[in-house]
């Protein structure tokens, strides 16, 4: 009886970490899809304009000391 339950759950754990990893794999490559995409790099390079107009900004700020 022990065994029998043993090689279930043997056979549970190995068939569940296949599809697990399957899964993982998926979303792996979705998210890959995702962050190679256009609209990220539109995102990306109107952050960094964004930033680097800011920290022109910030240049010109004269910092004065209490």
């Amino acid at each position: 009886m022990v065994l029998t339950k043993m090689a279930f759950f043997g056979l549970g754990y190995l068939l569940g970490s296949r599809a697990g990893r399957e899964r993982y794999e998926e979303m792996v490559r979705a998210a890959r899809d995702f962050l190679q995409g256009e609209e990220v790099a539109t995102a990306v390079g109107f952050v960094r304009g964004m930033l680097w107009i800011l920290r022109q900004r910030g240049r010109g700020l004269e910092r004065t000391q209490p």
